[in-house]
């Protein structure tokens, strides 16, 4: 649904730790493996040119189709659920997150990058 491929996204203060990133990013996807590819590389240049330290976690929110197989690259955390929701999967992803910020965006980057910070 629309609903859930809309991006919505905040920062949510977390505990911090001298190896803890600055930002954690959250992807909850379901069935996303058209979206994901072109996604993960934005969001990875982005954070490539940031002076900050970062995370990039994507919940795979147990997807019939190759959701997981696009995910699974190298600077990408990936967590496999079984299908529960939208929901479980934010839960899961900012319970993994590190960062002492954590942002929670869907794979469809309706927000671009550029008006995150």
């Amino acid at each position: 649904s629309l609903a859930f491929v809309l991006c919505a996204f905040f920062a949510v203060q977390c505990r911090t730790s001298p190896v803890t990133p600055y930002l954690s990013i959250v992807i909850p996807a379901y069935n996303e493996e058209r979206r994901l590819p072109g996604t993960l590389a934005a969001i990875a240049a982005y954070l490539a040119a940031q002076p900050w330290s970062s995370e990039l976690i994507v919940v795979d929110d147990g997807s019939s189709d190759n959701t997981a197989a696009v995910a699974a690259r190298p600077g990408v955390q990936l967590i496999r659920r079984d299908h529960r929701g939208k929901g479980f999967a934010v839960r899961a992803g900012a319970l993994a997150a590190r960062g002492e910020f954590v942002l929670l965006c869907d794979a469809d980057l309706a927000v671009p990058i550029a008006e995150w910070v």
